[in-house]
């Protein structure tokens, strides 16, 4: 049996950039932030799609609880895969001169954040929200 292809492996290096005010928190706190997708920047982070199969049957029921789904349960912190570093990645995620870079491993990452929680983890998809076909590549909680 083959794994989905959202699945990373144990060993796939991981990449977290931030500014340095947001890691010094990390940091004093010892604990990694984690937002809730309204927090996101981007308004269709973590959104459902009307053509999603599970609109189909109820589409009013389904508004309703995606929308409380979206504003009250899941946390997300979203990191980076790759073996370097990115200048593009530097350039979304650090506004000022001063930032850092985390690199970490799955593992590692794993290891740290599931600690007393249960963790999900894989690769994000990203689809057009108007394409009715769903994509295996899209992380579904």
């Amino acid at each position: 049996m083959s794994k989905p292809e959202n699945e990373l492996k144990l060993q796939t290096a991981l990449w977290r950039y931030m500014d340095l005010a947001r890691f010094l928190v990390l940091i004093d706190r010892k604990k990694l932030y984690f937002s809730r997708l309204p927090e996101l920047e981007d308004a269709w982070e973590g959104a459902w799609s009307p053509s999603d199969p599970l609109f189909e049957r109820d589409p009013k029921y389904m508004l309703i609880a995606a929308s409380h789904l979206t504003s009250s349960l899941p946390l997300v912190s979203c990191w980076h895969e790759n073996e370097s570093e990115s200048v593009a990645m530097w350039k979304l995620y650090v506004s000022g001169k001063e930032g850092v870079a985390i690199k970490t491993t799955v593992s590692s990452l794993v290891k740290v954040a599931s600690v007393g929680r249960e963790l999900k983890l894989g690769r994000v998809g990203y689809r057009d929200v108007n394409d009715s076909e769903h994509s295996p590549n899209v992380f579904v909680f």
